[in-house]
């Protein structure tokens, strides 16, 4: 699936497809995390069951409107107790299938929100 918009931040995510994620025309073949304007990062969870608390340690220094958890191919929702520290910081969290989730950042972005994407892929 290709995705098409004005690019008006300095990360777009151009295309996603189970393993490979596109972003800025680069590929990357693991799970991702995108700061807007600082960074692109491998990301260590390659599935749901693989999430930690810790995992989300780096978001809240960062301070995002909200934050995208794109958990692969098929819906799951995590543990609330993994994103209640995000949701005390008052950082929304939306999950959604990892596809929705690029979607989503985009749309997002093009908008001029202050949104984080972590994305396993």
């Amino acid at each position: 699936m290709k995705f098409a918009l004005e690019e008006r931040n300095n990360y777009h995510i151009n295309s996603y497809e189970p393993g490979e994620i596109c972003i800025n025309g680069q590929a990357y073949g693991h799970s991702v995390i995108i700061i807007p304007g600082e960074a692109i990062a491998a990301w260590p969870p390659n599935t749901l069951a693989d999430l930690k608390a810790a995992h989300f340690t780096d978001i809240k220094t960062h301070q995002p409107e909200v934050l995208l958890l794109g958990v692969g191919e098929t819906l799951r929702f995590p543990s609330p107790e993994l994103t209640a520290p995000l949701a005390a910081q008052k950082i929304g969290v939306e999950v959604m299938d990892t596809r929705a989730a690029c979607r989503t950042f985009n749309l997002l972005i093009a908008e001029g929100r202050k949104v984080v994407a972590a994305l396993i892929v």
